[in-house]
């Protein structure tokens, strides 16, 4: 039985070394896995953050161009709008005004017969 227990030590200290280096090369495969994700997941949330920010400039100075010329030709509409709306106003209150003088003006007969003659 002392043969035995010593086939059965050597076999057991044999397997908990393969089990220790097993783990140590599965520990420092992983460690080096998880650096190298962590490194390129790094490299391109940056460079995704730098597209993204200069996209982001782009459209923000094309959206500025746009509304700035939408503002102008709104602005441009108004003026133009109210520039008639004031010139039909000031005419239909002058047809009003020469309207109401003709018809608040009392006829003067003996007036108008001495234009007459």
């Amino acid at each position: 039985m002392a043969v035995w227990n010593g086939i059965r030590d050597f076999f057991s200290s044999l397997w908990a070394g393969i089990k220790t280096l097993f783990t140590t090369v599965v520990t420092a495969i992983s460690t080096f896995l998880v650096g190298a994700w962590n490194g390129i997941r790094a490299t391109v949330m940056a460079v995704w953050n730098a597209i993204s920010a200069f996209f982001g400039s782009v459209w923000n100075g094309i959206r500025s161009v746009i509304t700035n010329v939408v503002n102008g030709i709104r602005t441009v509409i108004t003026t133009v709008m109210n520039a008639i709306r004031t010139v039909i106003s000031t005419v239909w209150n002058g047809i009003r005004t020469i309207i109401s003088t003709v018809l608040n003006e009392k006829p003067n007969p003996p007036a108008m017969l001495g234009r007459m003659e």
